[in-house]
């Protein structure tokens, strides 16, 4: 089973259900399983879509899927914490899920 790693902070969104999608580069293969893996905590994941967006493209909605406040706030995650550079015509691959198994402490 192929793994998927996330932060910390953002496997307690998971496991809590307050983010069910992420944006990557890499494009996982709907219907697949794949381990969640942070420092500390595991889960698995199943992938039910995965479709291609614009950064710029995204709304607010999709930031609450991300398990973010706010747009503003998901930019300002990835920005100082994930240290992307914000690109608004960059495409990534958008990765919608459902938790399977949760295992909060490893």
């Amino acid at each position: 089973m192929r793994t998927v790693l996330f932060r910390d902070d953002l496997i307690d969104k998971i496991l809590a259900g307050e983010k069910t999608v992420t944006r990557r580069s890499w494009r996982p293969k709907e219907g697949k399983t794949y381990s969640l893996v942070s420092n500390r905590k595991r889960g698995e994941i199943k992938v039910v879509k995965v479709y291609r967006q614009r950064l710029g493209n995204m709304t607010e909605e999709d930031a609450y899927k991300e398990g973010f406040p706010s747009l503003l706030v998901f930019k300002a995650y990835c920005v100082n914490v994930l240290k992307w550079e914000w690109n608004p015509d960059l495409t990534v691959n958008v990765v919608e899920f459902q938790v399977l198994r949760r295992v909060h402490q490893v």
